[in-house]
């Protein structure tokens, strides 16, 4: 079908005009400016029911919004803070959840690790765990430091043990080095007991947590010090 060029116009002011209207109709609910009390919540939310300008997402963001307060600050505030104080925290969390993964991920494509296995080793009456393993830096920066754990899990996939990894090393473009990161052995640790008695038969997981390179920067899973 064919529309003049002042035909479409007019189609999309009126359907501007429709979301426009929509949108006063929403924010003109008087219940969002109602405050809240000690003695009127159930009547607002009672009213939250019969108000088809509240809608189920508002109201969600209401119930959850309530319990972000302290008993005491939720007096006061009204309808509208209280649901605006829900979608502020959720769009906080859902921004630092997304620097988490943008973090893990910027550490995953910037190295490689490939294990190769746990050997047993004693020296001097003392036994010990001598992790062996690759690690390639797949950045354009030369690595100073990386960090991570290695886990062992068995067949059900629940964890056996875990083994620290912190390594001080430069590394260039490019540079793989094959590594090895002993520790003791625990006699009195049954975790250690199965680790030792398991041979390979144990799966690897790795999970890094920190790369440092020479120009300062820094990418970390680790929790912040406060």
């Amino acid at each position: 079908m064919y529309f003049s060029g002042k035909i479409k116009s007019v189609i999309m002011l009126a359907i501007f005009a429709v979301a426009v209207m929509g949108c006063d109709r929403k924010q003109s609910s008087p219940l969002l400016a109602e405050k809240l009390t000690k003695d009127n919540l159930i009547e607002i939310a009672e009213k939250m029911k019969d108000d088809p300008n509240i809608s189920k997402v508002d109201i969600d963001h209401f119930i959850t919004g309530m319990a972000r307060f302290q008993k005491d600050s939720l007096h006061g505030n009204n309808v509208a803070g209280v649901i605006q104080k829900d979608i502020d925290a959720q769009r906080l969390g859902s921004a630092q959840s997304a620097i988490n993964a943008a973090t893990r991920m910027q550490i995953l494509v910037n190295h490689r690790f490939y294990f190769g296995g746990t050997q047993k080793a004693e020296a001097e009456g003392n036994k010990f765990f001598v992790p062996v393993f690759d690690f390639e830096n797949l950045s354009d920066k030369t690595l100073t430091n990386f960090q991570g754990l290695i886990k062992y899990l068995n067949n059900q996939n629940q964890l056996v043990k875990v083994h620290t990894v912190d390594v001080s090393k430069e590394l260039g473009p490019g540079e793989k080095e094959k590594i090895s990161n002993p520790y003791p052995f625990n006699e009195n640790n049954e975790r250690d007991k199965i680790l030792w008695d398991a041979g390979g038969s144990l799966k690897v997981v790795w999970e890094p947590t920190v790369l440092k390179y020479d120009d300062g920067t820094v990418l970390s899973m680790l929790p912040k010090q406060k």
